[in-house]
């Protein structure tokens, strides 16, 4: 019962359970009244340092909430936040923000600081909407999204980078995403004393990997050892966040490294070897001024200086050498190098020696008997210059045996030669008889290591009879005689009167010896011959031992030879006709070349087994009579070859077997017409089929045409059959034609058309020619006939002829080529005076060629064509370009027409070009304009391209990376590096110019040779940088700036600058276009151009440029700027010989003279910069004032009016010292409208300045400045004048005040002084006081920390003093007080016994008067009148004196009031005790 009651409980709770909602984090509840998400949905990464933001979407559930009153709001929390970070948003927020919208977004922002902890955060982000009347509990939503706190380490390569100086090494950096990072990460590199640390590449880190740079490490070379190295902090920073690894680089002594050579090695002993050392850093470079010391260990032998050891220096090239003199044995060289900055090293080589003899005797086996002497010859042969005396000595022999050196015991060979000694060998009749050794020996007497030996052998024999047979084996065939050769020979003085030969063979064969006995003596020897005859019947033996016996009374010998006898076998040779069998008597057959005749056969001969013969038939042919023949087919036995190598092995017989053949003749009519097919010889009955040509050609325009055969048959078909039973003849008979080639011209008419289709006729048959009068666009011409005759011209159509020889008729059409006018290269217009060129270019489209005629009109009065006509061919496929000269005479335009007749061309036959020609005075002005701006930037361009180190490692970099030659000529450097430039400068107007260096940069960090970046600008940059690489390698180039003869603007002229420059290259000069790619040396001119033209004219004569109006060169000889114009066009320009100002920039010029009468307000002018000569090129507004050549620009006045704010540029064109240069400034219409300055020539050197004029009564005061004059002012007495300048950071200026010469007197005198304060601070003031106008100059600069800056100069023409006087109470003067003067501009300090301050400015100035410890303080300002003051101290000897005096009686008068009152109240008997006390 008890358990029931608990499972009912259970299952109550489960059922409640189940039934109450349950609320996930990431999810809305069904009673929600508003729902949450997030953008990003599921993740964010937060680096280090910085914060992400997370958009809320609260979206409401509820329709009506928003609506009613009261109003809620919705609170926004995050939970589960990384620690130390932060979360911000607007919250709470009023529900009223969704009346009318179902959603509201809202971000999260949440911070990472740097000390937070990376890793990955699920953060709640909580939405609660606060409960209304009906609501038990608050609405509270969540959303949960993943916080990456993310980070990065760094690692590198290597944490050590040891270098030399001079070294350079890469390590990699990689910096690892660690929780999701990514991003770009900045690298920051520190600086290095002695060392160049560069990053080569850049880090951009994806999501969950890594990235990598290099980064590299150069040391300089003159960088000394830093010990254990120094750390190296390698930074990488992402915002706020900041990685550092650290590095060591160690800088070690430079190595040095020798290469020790000996020359040469092995050497001979007392001959000298040169020990070189060749001292290289640790970067293989080689190393001068080096301490090198030699030394040797081993061997004997000495340097030059007798010792054992040498020291010396390097040279140049890194060498030190001294000689060794080898003595004896193998001896170790030694070479220690060292030197200051560099480490000490040392190494060895062996030096060995060479040079060694070597003993040999003849001859070297010898039989001496006993009691006879012999001389052998000993040799001692020099190898590899020995030069040594050898001792000879000797080991071996035996009793008896004596050995003897007649010449002497010591040789001595000469180098590389052989000496020879006498050795005599005694033998005693004791002697034993056998085979003794004996050993020779030779060894040098100086080392006493070289020892070589020779040995011979003496023989010395027994007394016994020798005897030897020859041959020992000998071969006979049957009835041949075998002869045998027998040597008897006394041995050990054997001697006997009869020795007596015999031998043993069968009856079959005759044995005899010849002769037999003989006698022998001592020593002697006696030859005999053994004669063996054989017959035909003797039986065949194989090697048959023959044993020889000599015999006398006291000894006997014998010797064994061998004899073979070979059986002979028949052979039978003859020749027979194959089919018949009958003998041919006239067949030769040839037997191992020896002939048997005719008569002979059938021949026999005998030949041994194994016998090898040659048998063959000289001829496989032999006539019998006239068409008859017998052919070799065979030998009896099958074989086929004339020639034939047997070996018998047993009787055989061999026939010559042969074909009887019939010889077929076939012929033609006329003779040698062409050889019919199938004559010959055949055998007889053949059935033989033959044939010949149908048609035979003689040439290309003749031939026969067989007709039939005849002779010993009649066929007409050029194929036939016959047997083959007799000789037979036969004729193939032929017919001459002759061809008749008919042409059309053009040929591809040919197929529209109808002409004959035979082409070649019987010799005397008759043609009609019948010709289409027109074919389509084609009319016809002509026939022409071409024969042996020559050449026939016939106009009537149609015509006859007779063919009597081959004819080329040739239908002659009249058709224009199609030519048409590709485009015409030219200026759209020119000026008065000048000449220039136009190229028209032609294009045959066509297969065919043909005559042209070109016309050239124009309507304009004043332009010039040369030539107006020409007439030329043009090839088929052909491109031309034909030259005209157009000179422009007078001021005028109109339209230029270009016509093309005798083509097909229907649309392209005409060219109109609309052309301009500008005045005289406008060409003038332009020509003006642009020398000015030649010369004004050709000093600049040419400092511009300066090369750097930047510079000169990307001119390597092009030219290692095409791997070009060393040995590569300037020229080919050159085109390789333009080509480079080709496709890296893009034209873009209004692009200033920069340095070389600076252009280098802009190719980025991975090198120019690699980058694909494009530099902007026009031709100034494409000289600039071109200029800039060839200098880098030292090409010599010259920047030349030059006036087009044309204008982009056909209203008024432009002047079109274009910069181009002239490039020594090979030692030639030639001009190259870096803008358009373009050398002189590779421009082609139109095949009519005449003459011979140089490489300054071939430019001018592009056609686009329209002539060179002016060129001018930067090249300092003892001028810059040069003037080459005469040498490009053939013409001097037209150049003002007075100054020339012009202004850029948007103001209004007005020049006065020197009483300010105005003279003229110049020209607008327009000029740009060529941009391939594209029209669109940007035109800048100059005013262009040209002044005659006698104006003293010293006296004008130039006047510059325009709107605040306004910049322009003020340029001065004047000849100093034969050459044109360009003095320019920059100023700013700062604060005032109008502005005026003056010229000055100083000591060559003009300079311009600001002017303003200042009125004093009557009287002017007038002030120029370098620099920009904002404002200026006086007082009004004239004591001061303020001016503020404004100018460029970095900038020196100068002011210079001019005033009437009564004013200075009166200002400038002993008791005043000029001062000029300038921020604050007094700063000197040179007076130039001479008899026309006194002069104030004062210098400045500006600093360097803004762009334009502002100067305020103050100059106080008058000084005032200050004097004081101090008195004390008793009106005494104070002499002794410190006074203390602070001004604005200075600080002084003087003693009350020098009261007068002098020579103080205008201003506030705060005084300190210091006396005895009293202080006091006085403030007063200078006006225009000095200031006396009178101060009354309390403070002296007397006051102090006056108050002590007082404090006494004051202290009196208390004690006597005291006393009185002490008197009336203390009792009278207390008086006396207080009295008394």
């Amino acid at each position: 019962m008890k358990a029931n009651r608990v499972l009912l409980f259970c299952l109550i709770c489960l059922i409640l359970l189940l039934q109450t909602p349950i609320i996930v984090p990431t999810s809305q509840g069904e009673s929600d009244e508003i729902s949450i998400d997030t953008i990003p949905s599921e993740y964010i990464v937060i680096t280090k340092g910085s914060s992400g933001i997370i958009t809320l979407d609260i979206t409401k559930v509820n329709s009506t909430l928003g609506s009613g009153n009261p109003v809620r709001t919705v609170s926004i929390s995050v939970e589960n936040l990384p620690t130390g970070s932060s979360a911000s948003v607007a919250s709470p927020f009023s529900t009223s923000v969704f009346v009318g919208v179902t959603s509201y977004n809202l971000d999260v922002t949440i911070t990472a600081p740097l000390s937070v902890e990376s890793g990955s955060y699920n953060v709640i982000i909580r939405a609660t909407l606060d409960k209304d009347s009906e609501d038990v509990n608050t609405n509270d939503v969540t959303k949960t999204v993943t916080v990456y706190i993310s980070d990065f380490e760094l690692s590198t390569s290597s944490s050590t980078v040891t270098l030399m100086p001079g070294g350079s090494e890469e390590i990699v950096l990689t910096a690892k995403s660690l929780n999701n990072f990514s991003g770009s990460v900045d690298v920051i590199l520190p600086t290095v004393t002695g060392a160049i640390i560069e990053n080569l590449g850049s880090l951009n880190v994806p999501e969950g990997t890594q990235d990598t740079t290099n980064i590299r490490f150069t040391i300089n070379s003159n960088a000394v050892e830093n010990g254990n190295g120094v750390p190296v902090d390698i930074k990488a920073k992402v915002g706020n966040l900041e990685r550092i690894i650290t590095i060591t680089l160690k800088i070690i002594p430079n190595t040095l490294q020798i290469e020790l050579t000996a020359d040469p090695n092995p050497v001979v002993i007392f001959q000298e070897s040169v020990i070189t050392a060749t001292i290289k850093d640790g970067n293989g470079l080689v190393v001068s001024g080096a301490n090198v010391t030699l030394s040797f260990s081993g061997g004997s032998g000495s340097f030059s200086n007798s010792l054992s050891s040498i020291a010396g220096i390097t040279d140049s090239n890194g060498k030190f050498s001294d000689q060794f003199e080898v003595i004896k044995g193998v001896v170790i060289i030694k070479a220690e190098a060292s030197k200051t900055n560099y480490g000490t090293s040392s190494t060895t080589i062996t030096l060995s020696t060479k040079g060694h003899f070597e003993l040999s005797v003849e001859p070297d086996s010898n039989i001496i008997n006993a009691g006879d002497q012999k001389t052998l010859t000993l040799s001692v042969r020099s190898i590899d210059g020995f030069n040594s005396p050898v001792k000879l000595s000797y080991a071996g022999g035996g009793i008896g045996i004596l050995v003897e050196f007649t010449s002497g015991d010591i040789i001595t060979p000469p180098p590389n030669e052989t000496s020879e000694a006498s050795v005599l060998i005694t033998l005693s009749n004791s002697v034993d008889p056998k085979l003794y050794s004996v050993q020779l020996i030779g060894v040098d007497t100086v080392t006493g290591e070289l020892s070589k030996t020779a040995t011979f052998s003496i023989d010395v024999p027994e007394v016994d009879i020798s005897m030897t047979i020859t041959p020992s084996k000998q071969t006979i065939n049957q009835g041949n005689i075998a002869l045998f050769n027998i040597t008897l020979l006394s041995l050990g003085g054997f001697q006997s009167d009869s020795i007596t030969l015999k031998t043993d063979l069968p009856d079959d064969m005759e044995v005899t010896f010849i002769p037999n006995p003989v006698a022998l003596e001592p020593g002697g020897f006696k030859k005999l011959q053994l004669r063996i005859e054989t017959t035909d019947n003797t039986n065949p033996i194989d090697e048959y031992p023959i044993i020889i016996a000599a015999t006398s009374l006291n000894s006997e010998t014998t010797i064994t030879a061998y004899l073979t006898v070979k059986e002979l076998f028949d052979v039978f040779f003859d020749s027979t006709h194959r089919i018949g069998g009958e003998e041919l008597a006239v067949i030769k057959i040839f037997v191992d070349d020896f002939p048997i005749q005719e008569e002979e056969l059938p021949a026999h001969r005998k030949y041994v087994e194994g016998t090898n013969i040659t048998i063959k038939i000289l001829d496989n042919i032999v006539d019998e009579e006239k068409g008859v023949r017998y052919k070799f087919n065979s030998w009896n036995d099958g074989s086929v070859s004339m020639e034939r190598t047997i070996t018998v092995d047993r009787s055989s017989t061999f026939r010559a077997e042969f074909d009887k053949e019939f010889l077929l003749e076939l012929k033609t009519t006329p003779v040698g017409v062409t050889k019919p097919l199938g004559d010959g010889w055949y055998k007889e009955y053949t059935e033989v089929s033959i044939n010949t040509m149908p048609i035979v050609d003689i040439t290309d325009t003749s031939r026969y045409k067989f007709q039939n055969w005849d002779g010993a048959i009649f066929a007409e078909n050029e194929m036939t059959d016959l047997v083959i039973d007799a000789p037979k003849q036969i004729f193939a008979n032929y017919i001459l034609q002759y061809k008749i080639s008919r042409t059309v011209e053009p040929e591809f008419l040919k197929n529209l058309i109808n002409l004959p289709e035979e082409e070649w006729f019987d010799r005397g048959a008759q043609i009609d020619l019948v010709a289409n009068e027109k074919v389509n666009e084609y009319g016809f011409k002509q026939w022409i006939i071409e024969s042996s005759l020559g050449r026939e011209s016939i106009i009537i159509n149609p015509w006859k002829i007779s063919v009597n020889e081959p004819i080329n008729i040739i239908l002659e059409y009249q058709l224009l080529p199609d030519v048409q006018i590709l485009s015409v290269n030219m200026a759209n217009n020119g000026f008065e005076g000048e000449s220039s060129y136009m190229w028209l270019n032609l294009a045959n489209n066509h297969l065919r060629g043909g005559d042209i005629i070109i016309k050239v009109e124009t309507n304009i009065d004043g332009l010039v064509i040369t030539p107006s006509k020409i007439e030329m061919f043009i090839d088929a496929n052909e491109k031309k370009t034909i030259a005209f000269m157009i000179n422009y005479t007078k001021q005028s335009s109109g339209t230029i027409k270009f016509t093309l007749e005798k083509t097909a061309q229907t649309e392209s036959k005409e060219f109109y070009k609309e052309f301009k020609i500008f005045s005289q005075n406008e060409k003038r002005m332009v020509i003006n304009m642009g020398k000015s701006l030649s010369a004004k930037h050709l000093p600049e361009f040419n400092n511009l391209m300066e090369p750097d180190d930047r510079v000169i490692i990307c001119t390597t970099e092009i030219i290692e990376q095409t791997m070009l030659q060393e040995s590569a000529t300037e020229l080919e450097k050159a085109r390789l590096i333009l080509k480079f430039l080709s496709s890296r400068i893009i034209s873009v107007p209004e692009i200033q110019p920069r340095s070389v260096s600076e252009l280098i940069r802009e190719f980025g960090v991975m090198g120019c040779a690699n980058s694909d970046k494009i530099i902007e600008g026009d031709s100034r940059t494409a000289q600039i940088l071109y200029g800039g690489l060839l200098r880098s390698i030292e090409i010599e180039v010259r920047p030349v700036i030059g006036v087009l003869g044309t204008s982009t603007n056909m209203i008024s002229p432009n002047v079109e600058l274009h910069a181009w420059l002239e490039v020594k290259l090979d030692n030639q000069w030639i001009i190259v276009d870096p803008s358009t790619g373009t050398m002189s040396i590779d421009l082609i001119l139109p095949e009519n151009l005449q003459g011979e033209f140089n490489q300054r004219e071939i430019f001018n004569a592009m056609p686009e440029q329209g002539g060179i109006l002016s060129a001018m060169m930067y090249q300092c000889i003892t001028i810059c700027n040069i003037d080459i114009t005469e040498s490009y066009s053939g013409k001097a320009s037209i150049f003002n010989p007075g100054s020339i100002i012009f202004v850029e920039g948007d103001v209004n010029v007005n020049i006065l003279d020197s009483n300010r009468n105005f003279i003229t307000n110049g020209t607008l002018v327009t000029y740009s910069w060529s941009e391939n000569n594209q029209e669109e090129s940007l035109s800048r507004f100059v005013k262009l004032i040209m002044l005659s050549e006698g104006v003293d620009i010293q006296y004008i006045t130039i006047n510059i009016e325009g709107q605040l704010g306004k910049q322009f540029q003020l340029n001065i064109l004047n000849s100093i010292n034969f050459e044109y240069k360009v003095t320019s400034i920059s100023p700013t219409l700062f604060s005032k409208s109008e502005l005026e300055y003056k010229i000055l020539i100083e000591e060559n050197k003009l300079s311009i300045y600001e002017f303003v004029t200042l009125e004093f009564e009557e009287n002017k005061i007038d002030i120029i400045s370098t620099s920009s004059i904002i404002r200026e002012s006086q007082q009004s007495r004239l004591t001061a004048i303020e001016i503020t300048v404004a100018g460029n950071k970095g900038n020196t200026g100068i002011v210079i005040i001019s005033m009437p010469r009564e004013i200075f007197s009166e200002l400038n005198s002993e008791s005043t002084e000029i001062i000029v304060i300038i921020d604050e601070q007094r700063v000197p003031v040179e007076i130039i006081d001479d008899e026309l106008m006194p002069v104030l100059k004062i210098d400045y600069r500006f600093n360097m920390e803004k762009e334009i800056q502002e100067k305020r100069i103050i100059v106080f023409l008058k000084t005032y003093e200050i004097s004081f006087e101090l008195r004390d109470p008793l009106n005494r003067i104070i002499n002794n007080a410190e006074i203390i003067m602070i001004g604005e501009t200075e600080n002084r300090t003087q003693i009350s016994n020098q009261p007068i301050f002098e020579q103080l400015h205008p201003g506030n100035y705060k005084f300190i008067i210091n006396h005895r410890g009293e202080l006091e303080e006085i403030s007063k300002r200078i006006n225009d009148d000095d200031i006396n003051v009178r101060i009354n101290l309390f403070r002296s000897d007397s006051m102090v004196s006056f108050i002590t005096a007082g404090i006494f009686i004051i202290i009196a008068v208390i004690s006597y009031g005291v006393q009185i009152a002490l008197s009336k109240v203390i009792p009278e008997d207390k008086k006396k005790s207080v009295s008394g006390s």
